[in-house]
């Protein structure tokens, strides 16, 4: 792709092997080439052929923890799918949309939006490809507002899904899914064994395999940190800090800089105090929305702040008035976990 963009003669070719070499970047990982690649391609095409370079583009401003340029750039794309000249990048360009609309926090959006993606035909080449990534948005979705039984259907039904979609991405982050319902259900002891069943690639070795190793991370720390072994959520959510900051996967960055803090196992000269909390999780409300009060009882739990706990019944708060009919479920969700804090059960609650 870079050797066609530095040898074609036309500005639309130029900028079509630009662009697929900026989502080839990003999808090894390398996301400030992918920056450079893609945004360059924008600035080359015309606006009836830029909605692949949108599109792609979009998908990263999600993982760089930037919601709201994600949906701008996919809904922009979307308008006229016939500038979107990919035979995938059409699917992209709605899963970006899902992707930023969970990050805002507005989960009755974003299921009415699979909802009607699914009910809608596709060419055959997408419907299989992109259907298990269409369902494991619904069961992240579901899960954010404490559907948990449908969200582990569906997961399960994306992997299921898979051996027909000739990808293998969807199929991990359903396993990865199911990891986190089954912390969110509070059996720490499930969600080990789930994630100990999880097969991942060679980081160089598939698309997006990063991102997944990062998920990985994570929930091994989060599964740590609830069994009571602060010195491994420590050491699980630094490796992924250190990469993902590197990398500028921000969203990641964020969570595993909160699992540090929450393990408190560093030097008292590095702990994070509370204003430098306060400070990652006013980031995370902008990232994570539909998670933020998990994480924002996670750090009250761990790090002794009362009025976090405030904070997070004012992020239920608000993640119910965009949850549409999902709202009671959410809010009974919330009031069992925020209401037992000193429960067994109680540091699973992250998200």
């Amino acid at each position: 792709a870079e050797r066609g963009a530095a040898t074609a003669i036309d500005p639309d070719t130029r900028a079509r092997c630009t662009a697929l070499a900026g989502r080839i970047r990003h999808s090894l990982g390398d996301l400030a080439a992918a920056q450079e690649a893609l945004t360059e391609s924008l600035r080359q095409t015309s606006p009836d052929t830029d909605g692949m370079s949108r599109v792609w583009l979009a998908a990263l401003r999600a993982h760089q923890g930037r919601p709201d340029d994600a949906l701008a750039m996919a809904e922009a794309a979307l308008v006229d799918p016939s500038s979107i000249r990919h035979p995938f990048a059409v699917g992209h360009g709605h899963f970006a949309r899902w992707f930023a609309l969970g990050m805002l926090g507005r989960p009755a959006a974003g299921l009415a939006a699979i909802e009607a993606y699914l009910a809608g035909e596709h060419a055959d080449h997408t419907a299989a490809r992109f259907r298990p990534f269409a369902l494991n948005m619904q069961a992240w979705m579901l899960r954010g507002v404490g559907e948990l039984g449908a969200a582990a259907e569906l997961n399960t039904a994306a992997a299921q899904a898979v051996d027909s979609a000739a990808v293998s991405e969807p199929e991990v982050h359903a396993r990865l899914d199911l990891v986190d319902t089954a912390l969110l259900a509070g059996d720490a002891g499930r969600a080990a064994e789930l994630l100990s069943q999880v097969q991942l690639q060679p980081l160089d070795s598939g698309t997006m395999v990063w991102h997944q190793r990062e998920r990985h991370g994570l929930l091994v720390a989060r599964i740590a940190l609830a069994g009571g072994d602060r010195a491994g959520a420590a050491t699980a959510a630094t490796q992924v800090c250190v990469s993902a900051a590197a990398r500028g996967s921000t969203r990641h960055e964020l969570v595993a800089r909160l699992l540090v803090a929450c393990a408190g196992v560093v030097s008292d000269t590095d702990t994070a105090g509370p204003a430098a909390v306060a400070d990652l999780l006013a980031q995370l409300d902008r990232t994570s929305r539909m998670e933020a009060w998990r994480w924002t009882a996670l750090a009250a739990q761990h790090l002794g702040v009362d009025r976090w706990w405030t904070l997070a019944q004012r992020q239920v708060d608000a993640l119910a008035g965009a949850a549409g009919p999902h709202a009671p479920t959410l809010r009974a969700f919330a009031h069992r976990l925020l209401t037992t804090p000193q429960s067994p059960r109680y540091g699973d609650i992250s998200g």
